[in-house]
């Protein structure tokens, strides 16, 4: 009844197959202008998974200066006649005139204008009863002691009347005693998470050499938009062949998203013309029929109808996933080789009957990506169903369609593989199976599966971005970024309670910590502070020392009013605590404190496991704080790919396993069907391991496509029922495995780490399963009969 059901309307797509033929190409034209005008973005969130924890985090990176800075590094080059760093200075600022004229450029920063290092020392020691607490109170603990103030009083002459002094003479009548120093140097503390290890040389930020020169610049365009990013890399480049004299390394984020998306593209038009050509030869030499054109065209108009639809679904996609094309070709036209295979060896009769394992095939490989739906991982999804639809069409079409323009005549390349083994031959694929086996499963479970957390790995920037950043990181420093401790709060004043309490619990504790809050305690702080002050400086005590102090400088000729404003600060009777951040400290505010919709304070780090450790104990009393670290990121991205992993795992191998079950039935044709799934996916690990090549997040996704992949095999041998039968499939399983590892072989040609990484995988994956089933399926069935 079935059969008659599909006979009429395999005769009814035959009666209708030159209409169905024009509509056919009517959709692949409109798809094509579809695709021409899709959006395709290279965007590696898009790649990681679906987490609060982590979308804050990249949302954080993306709108920081982390994301939006160029970095500039500026020398004489080789040729040029080197000459006084002023002269480098001037072409520093002809360079950065330059750049601001891009539209692009909102700022553009060559060191610090009106730096006065002496006025800052002034206004701090202002702000002394405001910034010191009780504990810093030790500066003060030798001032009634006999003899200290005459000594200091003879320092002061000493220092005052020696050349150079000018420096002292800016503060010293109001701090008399140096206890600003104190505070100074955890502003200097604070200079040291700027970023880079810099000097300055007329208010120009210039290393220790002077013969490098520092220009950094913050653009609007975001560093995710690669159009607009080849846009301002390409302005820039026009700016810097205007200074032939200079040398000028360019850092930033924009480099690698262009590099990465430039790089995507080629590895696409090399594989698919790879791809292509293969399956031409293919065709002309193995299958010896012009009509053999279609099961190979067929994929790729697959693929063009799919990106049609899921460019309907989604608002752009991802070039990650247009790079699984080849894959997905190499894939697809399995379908379509086995049933031309039979069609052209038993005709329609053999066609009907390998109808059955393909539509298995198909599910088994359709449930895989089906798994991929309950990922937290976007690209993922979106990769699904474009295989999916992939997959659906090259199946329908090579059942119902293409059959009608195959020709009853032609004749298959014979491969001359054995369809039976003797038993002691079977008996030594076994023995050879099982050692190969043995050591797969060694390397498999030895496999470090640290590097599949990394997200360095999606970064497949061209090597000459790399030696850049390496020439500007031994000039500049930088090389490791902190973690930082991002606050939040509706304003300065409510989010900085928070923040001065992780710098209190934190300072002492861990290593590279730098804080605001280490320097400029809260409002309510300050005004604690000055209680305290206005407390120990009692109006005896000042007394005292006003006494003892105008006496300690008559030897010297100092004037008494020359310190009336360093008693007047000891009184303190008109300061009070107004100002979160005191005008002294604007310099530094862009780099402790973020607005966008509310206010992020920032606190610094050095990015270790041990310090993170101690981070996390701390955040968890804190109730608007959160950590942003590249260790940290990777840890979440790690769980969470980890686990979506094992998710995926499941659903695929309990989708593949009632799929046979239901389908095959016998458990001895579910075991055989299921060993070269096994075998594939551990035999990945020892190839890993002999080319000395990291699991990583992509490595693990292309082994779930194995999945399916392979069982194919497994199911068409296993469910042979014959010899001759054998013979038809393995010549077409052949002929699958070759089209597979040229889809994913054209891979092994990319630059691209990620797209290199899916085509080593898939391809010892496929040659693994396609030697098991055609090998050791027959072996097994000889030696346990």
């Amino acid at each position: 009844m079935v059969g008659n059901k599909f006979d009429k309307l395999f005769h009814y797509f035959n009666n209708k197959k030159y209409i169905l033929l024009i509509l056919f190409f009517i959709v692949i034209i409109l798809s094509v202008i579809r695709i021409s005008k899709a959006k395709f973005v290279n965007d590696i969130s898009i790649m990681l998974p679906d987490s609060p924890k982590i979308n804050r985090s990249f949302d954080f990176i993306n709108n920081s200066e982390m994301s939006d800075t160029i970095a500039f590094s500026i020398t004489y080059n080789k040729d040029s006649n080197k000459l006084e760093t002023n002269n480098l200075l001037v072409l520093t600022d002809a360079f950065a005139d330059e750049l601001k004229k891009n539209s692009n450029i909102n700022e553009v920063v060559t060191g610090v204008e009106d730096f006065d290092l002496s006025k800052i020392k002034l206004d701090l020691a202002k702000l002394m009863p405001l910034l010191l607490s009780k504990e810093d109170y030790k500066l003060f603990k030798d001032i009634e002691k006999k003899g200290y103030i005459e000594n200091q009083a003879k320092l002061m002459f000493i220092m005052l009347t020696t050349p150079g002094s000018s420096f002292m003479q800016a503060s010293i009548n109001i701090d008399p005693f140096g206890w600003s120093n104190h505070i100074l140097n955890k502003l200097k503390i604070l200079s040291q998470t700027m970023g880079f290890n810099v000097e300055l040389e007329n208010n120009h930020f210039v290393d220790k050499t002077n013969e490098y020169a520092l220009v950094i610049a913050k653009t609007s365009v975001p560093v995710t938009d690669a159009d607009r990013s080849e846009e301002l890399l390409l302005a820039v480049n026009k700016v810097i062949e205007k200074f032939p004299a200079l040398d000028i390394d360019v850092v930033c984020g924009h480099k690698h998203t262009l590099s990465n998306q430039n790089i995507i593209k080629k590895d696409i038009y090399i594989t698919t013309f790879i791809v292509t050509l293969a399956f031409i030869i293919l065709m002309l030499f193995m299958f010896r029929t012009f009509d053999a054109l279609s099961i190979f065209i067929l994929p790729f108009f697959a693929i063009i109808i799919a990106v049609f639809i899921s460019t309907l679904i989604f608002e752009s996609l991802s070039l990650f996933m247009v790079g699984f094309a080849a894959v997905i070709a190499g894939i697809s036209v399995d379908y379509g080789i086995h049933l031309f295979t039979a069609w052209k060896t038993k005709g329609y009769e053999r066609f009907k009957k390998t109808i059955k394992p393909v539509i298995i095939a198909s599910l088994s490989t359709m449930g895989v990506f089906v798994s991929f739906f309950i990922s937290s991982v976007y690209g993922y999804k979106e990769l699904a169903i474009f295989s999916i639809l992939s997959i659906v069409f090259c199946v329908v079409l090579s059942i119902l369609f293409l059959p009608h323009f195959w020709s009853r005549k032609g004749s298959l390349k014979n491969f001359n593989i054995p369809a039976e083994l003797s038993l002691s031959k079977s008996k030594l694929v076994l023995i050879l199976w099982s050692l190969i086996f043995s050591f797969s499963m060694i390397c498999l479970v030895n496999s470090n599966f640290t590097e599949a957390t990394d997200i360095s790995t999606f970064d497949g920037s061209d090597k000459s971005i790399f030696d850049t950043e390496e020439r500007f990181h031994n000039v500049w420093g930088g090389r490791k970024r902190p973690g930082v401790i991002v606050t939040t709060g509706e304003s300065i004043k409510t989010a900085f309670e928070e923040y001065e309490l992780i710098a209190n619990q934190l300072n002492s504790k861990i290593d590279g910590f730098n804080s605001l809050a280490i320097l400029v305690p809260s409002i309510n702080q300050q005004k604690e502070n000055l209680k305290e002050w206005k407390k120990f400086w009692s109006k005896e005590k000042i007394l005292s020392v006003k006494t003892n102090f105008n006496k300690a400088l008559e030897p010297y000729g100092f004037q008494k009013k020359s310190f009336d404003n360093f008693f007047s600060l000891l009184e303190s009777e008109n300061i009070e605590a107004k100002d979160q951040i005191p005008n002294v400290l604007k310099l530094f505010e862009p780099h402790f404190i973020k607005h966008r919709q509310s206010y992020s304070l920032l606190s610094f780090f050095d990015d270790t496991k041990k310090n993170i450790d101690i981070v996390e104990s701390v955040m968890k009393k804190t109730n608007n704080s959160y950590v942003v670290s590249r260790r940290e990121l990777s840890s979440l991205v790690g769980e969470q790919l980890i686990l979506d992993m094992k998710k995926i795992s499941i659903f695929a191998s309990l989708w593949i396993i009632i799929l046979i079950v239901i389908f095959l039935k016998k458990p001895r044709i579910i075991f055989l069907a299921l060993l070269p799934v096994i075998t594939s996916i551990s035999f990945v690990f020892l190839i890993l391991t002999l080319i000395s090549m990291q699991v990583t997040a992509i490595v693990l996704i292309a082994l779930i496509i194995i999945l399916g992949v392979s069982l194919d095999y497994g199911v068409f041998i296993s469910s042979a029922n014959s010899i001759e039968e054998r013979k038809s499939v393995i010549l077409a399983a052949t002929f699958s495995m070759l089209t597979t590892i040229m889809g994913a072989g054209a891979l092994l040609f990319a630059s691209h780490p990620v797209m290199f990484s899916i085509g080593i995988t898939i391809v010892s994956g496929v040659i693994a399963a396609y030697l098991t089933a055609v090998f050791c399926i027959p072996a097994f069935q000889k030696v346990f009969k």
